[in-house]
Protein backbone atom coordinates (compact mmCIF):
# COMPACT_ATOMS: atom_id res chain seq x y z
CA UNK A 1 0.00 0.00 0.00
CA UNK A 2 0.72 3.59 -0.21
CA UNK A 3 0.37 6.49 2.29
CA UNK A 4 -2.40 8.92 1.60
CA UNK A 5 -2.03 12.01 0.44
CA UNK A 6 -0.18 14.71 2.33
CA UNK A 7 2.44 17.62 2.59
CA UNK A 8 5.73 17.44 3.15
CA UNK A 9 8.23 19.64 4.64
CA UNK A 10 11.57 20.16 5.61
CA UNK A 11 12.76 22.93 7.84
CA UNK A 12 16.57 23.46 8.10
CA UNK A 13 16.27 24.58 12.23
CA UNK A 14 14.38 23.69 15.19
CA UNK A 15 12.28 27.06 15.68
CA UNK A 16 11.43 26.70 12.07
CA UNK A 17 10.24 23.16 12.98
CA UNK A 18 8.21 24.19 15.98
CA UNK A 19 6.41 26.96 13.62
CA UNK A 20 5.36 24.40 11.17
CA UNK A 21 4.16 22.27 13.89
CA UNK A 22 2.02 24.30 15.75
CA UNK A 23 0.14 25.98 12.49
CA UNK A 24 -1.50 22.45 12.52
CA UNK A 25 -0.22 20.14 15.31
CA UNK A 26 -3.29 17.81 15.26
CA UNK A 27 -2.72 17.08 11.62
CA UNK A 28 0.85 16.96 11.65
CA UNK A 29 3.40 14.60 12.25
CA UNK A 30 7.30 14.62 12.66
CA UNK A 31 9.21 12.02 10.70
CA UNK A 32 13.07 11.43 11.68
CA UNK A 33 13.97 7.85 10.69
CA UNK A 34 10.89 6.67 9.75
CA UNK A 35 10.87 2.79 10.55
CA UNK A 36 7.82 3.29 12.72
CA UNK A 37 6.19 6.24 10.74
CA UNK A 38 6.45 5.29 7.45
CA UNK A 39 5.37 2.07 7.81
CA UNK A 40 1.85 2.80 9.37
CA UNK A 41 1.51 5.44 6.63
CA UNK A 42 1.57 3.05 4.15
CA UNK A 43 -0.87 0.52 5.84
CA UNK A 44 -2.75 3.44 6.30
CA UNK A 45 -2.85 3.39 9.85
CA UNK A 46 -2.33 7.16 10.45
CA UNK A 47 -3.77 9.93 8.28
CA UNK A 48 -1.43 12.80 8.79
CA UNK A 49 -1.97 16.27 6.29
CA UNK A 50 1.50 17.10 7.00
CA UNK A 51 4.72 15.63 7.33
CA UNK A 52 7.77 17.76 8.97
CA UNK A 53 10.92 16.13 8.37
CA UNK A 54 13.75 17.32 11.15
CA UNK A 55 16.41 15.18 9.68
CA UNK A 56 17.99 17.85 8.07
CA UNK A 57 18.46 20.52 11.17
CA UNK A 58 22.04 20.22 12.06
CA UNK A 59 21.54 21.11 15.57
CA UNK A 60 19.71 17.49 16.40
CA UNK A 61 22.40 15.35 14.82
CA UNK A 62 24.55 15.50 18.23
CA UNK A 63 25.93 13.24 20.77
CA UNK A 64 27.65 15.00 23.75
CA UNK A 65 29.20 12.85 26.67
CA UNK A 66 29.19 14.63 29.98
CA UNK A 67 30.23 13.61 34.06
CA UNK A 68 26.35 13.72 34.23
CA UNK A 69 25.49 11.72 31.45
CA UNK A 70 24.81 10.68 27.31
CA UNK A 71 22.66 13.63 25.98
CA UNK A 72 21.77 12.80 22.16
CA UNK A 73 19.86 14.58 19.73
CA UNK A 74 16.44 13.87 17.91
CA UNK A 75 18.05 13.18 14.76
CA UNK A 76 20.95 10.65 16.05
CA UNK A 77 20.43 6.88 14.51
CA UNK A 78 20.44 4.12 16.36
CA UNK A 79 23.77 2.83 13.92
CA UNK A 80 25.76 6.18 14.75
CA UNK A 81 25.18 6.08 18.45
CA UNK A 82 26.81 2.60 18.57
CA UNK A 83 29.87 3.78 16.79
CA UNK A 84 30.35 6.37 19.14
CA UNK A 85 33.21 5.60 20.23
CA UNK A 86 33.25 6.27 23.76
CA UNK A 87 29.43 4.97 24.38
CA UNK A 88 30.89 1.70 25.68
CA UNK A 89 32.31 3.66 29.20
CA UNK A 90 29.89 6.61 28.62
CA UNK A 91 26.83 4.37 28.37
CA UNK A 92 27.52 -0.23 28.49
CA UNK A 93 23.54 -0.30 28.63
CA UNK A 94 23.11 0.89 25.59
CA UNK A 95 26.46 -0.43 24.35
CA UNK A 96 25.06 -4.15 24.81
CA UNK A 97 21.24 -3.23 24.49
CA UNK A 98 21.61 -1.62 20.98
CA UNK A 99 23.22 -4.53 18.92
CA UNK A 100 19.87 -6.31 19.42
CA UNK A 101 17.89 -3.38 17.93
CA UNK A 102 16.88 -4.76 14.44
CA UNK A 103 19.35 -5.03 11.72
CA UNK A 104 22.07 -2.47 10.52
CA UNK A 105 20.09 -1.63 7.93
CA UNK A 106 16.99 -0.50 10.30
CA UNK A 107 19.50 1.17 12.70
CA UNK A 108 20.80 3.48 9.90
CA UNK A 109 17.81 4.88 9.48
CA UNK A 110 15.86 4.42 13.00
CA UNK A 111 16.81 7.09 15.27
CA UNK A 112 17.46 7.01 19.18
CA UNK A 113 14.70 9.30 19.85
CA UNK A 114 12.68 8.04 17.68
CA UNK A 115 12.64 4.86 19.28
CA UNK A 116 11.10 6.26 22.07
CA UNK A 117 8.39 9.05 20.85
CA UNK A 118 6.93 5.73 19.23
CA UNK A 119 6.73 3.67 22.37
CA UNK A 120 6.96 0.58 21.28
CA UNK A 121 6.08 -2.34 24.33
CA UNK A 122 8.93 -4.57 23.42
CA UNK A 123 11.59 -1.85 22.50
CA UNK A 124 14.63 -2.39 23.57
CA UNK A 125 15.51 1.49 23.53
CA UNK A 126 12.62 2.46 25.60
CA UNK A 127 13.41 -0.05 28.23
CA UNK A 128 17.40 1.59 28.67
CA UNK A 129 15.91 5.03 28.84
CA UNK A 130 13.04 3.62 31.41
CA UNK A 131 15.91 1.59 33.55
CA UNK A 132 18.25 4.66 33.75
CA UNK A 133 15.32 7.00 34.47
CA UNK A 134 16.61 9.62 31.86
CA UNK A 135 15.10 12.97 31.00
CA UNK A 136 13.71 13.89 27.38
CA UNK A 137 13.28 17.46 25.94
CA UNK A 138 10.17 18.71 24.21
CA UNK A 139 10.00 22.12 22.41
CA UNK A 140 7.12 23.89 21.37
CA UNK A 141 6.53 26.92 19.59
CA UNK A 142 6.32 28.52 23.13
CA UNK A 143 8.20 26.82 25.51
CA UNK A 144 10.65 24.04 26.95
CA UNK A 145 9.96 21.48 29.44
CA UNK A 146 12.17 18.10 30.37
CA UNK A 147 10.37 14.70 31.01
CA UNK A 148 11.24 12.19 33.58
CA UNK A 149 11.42 8.55 31.71
CA UNK A 150 9.03 7.40 34.70
CA UNK A 151 6.38 10.29 33.40
CA UNK A 152 7.16 10.23 29.77
CA UNK A 153 6.03 6.39 28.21
CA UNK A 154 2.23 6.36 29.51
CA UNK A 155 1.48 2.97 28.10
CA UNK A 156 1.25 1.19 24.92
CA UNK A 157 2.31 3.50 21.80
CA UNK A 158 1.53 6.32 24.40
CA UNK A 159 3.62 8.86 25.83
CA UNK A 160 2.99 12.07 27.53
CA UNK A 161 4.97 14.54 24.51
CA UNK A 162 1.92 16.81 23.61
CA UNK A 163 0.88 16.85 19.80
CA UNK A 164 2.55 20.37 19.32
CA UNK A 165 5.44 18.81 20.66
CA UNK A 166 8.81 18.14 19.24
CA UNK A 167 11.39 15.73 20.52
CA UNK A 168 14.46 17.73 21.11
CA UNK A 169 16.98 15.76 22.76
CA UNK A 170 17.19 12.84 25.44
CA UNK A 171 19.32 12.34 28.36
CA UNK A 172 20.93 9.09 29.83
CA UNK A 173 22.47 9.76 33.09
CA UNK A 174 25.73 8.12 33.98
CA UNK A 175 25.87 4.77 35.93
CA UNK A 176 28.83 4.12 38.63
CA UNK A 177 32.01 2.07 36.91
CA UNK A 178 31.41 -0.34 39.57
CA UNK A 179 27.68 -1.09 38.59
CA UNK A 180 27.39 -4.85 36.84
CA UNK A 181 25.27 -4.45 33.68
CA UNK A 182 24.16 -6.73 31.51
CA UNK A 183 21.27 -6.98 28.52
CA UNK A 184 19.24 -10.34 27.09
CA UNK A 185 16.03 -10.98 25.19
CA UNK A 186 14.34 -13.42 22.79
CA UNK A 187 12.78 -13.58 19.50
CA UNK A 188 12.44 -16.30 17.10
CA UNK A 189 14.80 -14.60 14.56
CA UNK A 190 17.70 -12.20 14.75
CA UNK A 191 16.36 -8.98 14.70
CA UNK A 192 12.45 -9.87 14.84
CA UNK A 193 10.35 -7.54 17.89
CA UNK A 194 11.31 -9.91 20.93
CA UNK A 195 9.09 -11.41 22.89
CA UNK A 196 10.75 -10.55 26.11
CA UNK A 197 13.95 -8.68 26.98
CA UNK A 198 15.59 -7.92 30.26
CA UNK A 199 18.21 -5.54 31.60
CA UNK A 200 19.67 -5.25 34.94
CA UNK A 201 21.37 -3.22 37.04
CA UNK A 202 23.34 -4.54 39.78
CA UNK A 203 24.16 -2.23 42.79
CA UNK A 204 25.73 -2.72 45.94
CA UNK A 205 22.87 -2.74 47.99
CA UNK A 206 20.44 -3.85 44.95
CA UNK A 207 19.36 -5.40 41.60
CA UNK A 208 17.33 -3.30 39.89
CA UNK A 209 15.36 -5.34 36.84
CA UNK A 210 13.64 -3.77 33.71
CA UNK A 211 11.86 -5.87 31.32
CA UNK A 212 9.74 -5.48 28.37
CA UNK A 213 7.00 -7.74 27.01
CA UNK A 214 5.15 -8.70 29.54
CA UNK A 215 3.34 -5.52 30.30
CA UNK A 216 2.54 -2.19 28.05
CA UNK A 217 5.69 -0.20 28.96
CA UNK A 218 8.65 -0.98 30.26
CA UNK A 219 8.45 -2.45 33.72
CA UNK A 220 11.04 -1.84 36.58
CA UNK A 221 11.28 -3.40 39.41
CA UNK A 222 14.25 -3.45 42.25
CA UNK A 223 15.09 -6.21 44.17
CA UNK A 224 17.68 -6.30 47.68
CA UNK A 225 20.60 -8.56 47.07
CA UNK A 226 18.97 -12.29 46.93
CA UNK A 227 21.14 -15.57 46.35
CA UNK A 228 20.29 -17.63 43.97
CA UNK A 229 17.52 -19.75 45.15
CA UNK A 230 15.74 -16.18 46.07
CA UNK A 231 16.02 -15.29 43.04
CA UNK A 232 14.26 -17.99 41.27
CA UNK A 233 11.33 -16.93 44.16
CA UNK A 234 11.36 -13.43 43.21
CA UNK A 235 11.33 -13.35 39.75
CA UNK A 236 8.38 -16.24 39.79
CA UNK A 237 6.60 -13.55 42.15
CA UNK A 238 7.00 -11.10 39.27
CA UNK A 239 5.99 -12.90 36.44
CA UNK A 240 2.80 -14.09 37.77
CA UNK A 241 2.53 -10.50 39.52
CA UNK A 242 2.83 -8.71 35.60
CA UNK A 243 0.53 -12.30 34.37
CA UNK A 244 2.30 -11.16 30.91
CA UNK A 245 0.05 -9.90 27.53
CA UNK A 246 -0.66 -13.10 25.22
CA UNK A 247 -0.36 -12.69 21.51
CA UNK A 248 -0.56 -14.72 18.40
CA UNK A 249 3.12 -15.28 18.75
CA UNK A 250 3.41 -16.28 22.26
CA UNK A 251 0.95 -16.95 25.06
CA UNK A 252 1.50 -15.11 28.27
CA UNK A 253 2.69 -18.05 30.14
CA UNK A 254 5.08 -18.64 28.00
CA UNK A 255 6.21 -15.18 28.35
CA UNK A 256 6.37 -16.01 32.17
CA UNK A 257 8.89 -18.59 31.46
CA UNK A 258 10.72 -16.37 29.71
CA UNK A 259 10.92 -14.32 32.35
CA UNK A 260 11.81 -16.86 34.91
CA UNK A 261 15.07 -18.00 32.91
CA UNK A 262 16.18 -14.93 30.77
CA UNK A 263 15.95 -12.85 34.34
CA UNK A 264 17.82 -15.57 36.30
CA UNK A 265 20.15 -15.58 33.18
CA UNK A 266 20.49 -12.01 33.13
CA UNK A 267 20.90 -10.93 37.03
CA UNK A 268 23.76 -13.62 36.73
CA UNK A 269 25.57 -11.81 34.41
CA UNK A 270 25.10 -8.34 35.78
CA UNK A 271 26.38 -10.07 39.15
CA UNK A 272 29.81 -10.83 37.36
CA UNK A 273 29.97 -7.53 35.79
CA UNK A 274 30.00 -5.90 39.31
CA UNK A 275 33.20 -4.81 41.26
CA UNK A 276 32.07 -4.08 44.57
Amino acid sequence: MKPPYLSYVSPKTLDEAAFLLDQDCENSKILAGGQSLVTMLNMRLIHPKILVDIKNIKALNSINATDEGLLIGASVTQQELLEYKELSIVSPLLYKALPWVGHYQTRTKGTICGSIAHADPSSEIPLCFALLNGKIKLKSLKSTREVRADEFQTGMLSTACKSNEIIESVFFPHLDSKVGIAFNEFSFRKGDFSLLSVAVIYRENSITVGITGMTDKPDITVFPILSDDKIEDALNDLAWNLKGIGDHIASARYKRDLLRKIGKLTIGEAKKCQKF
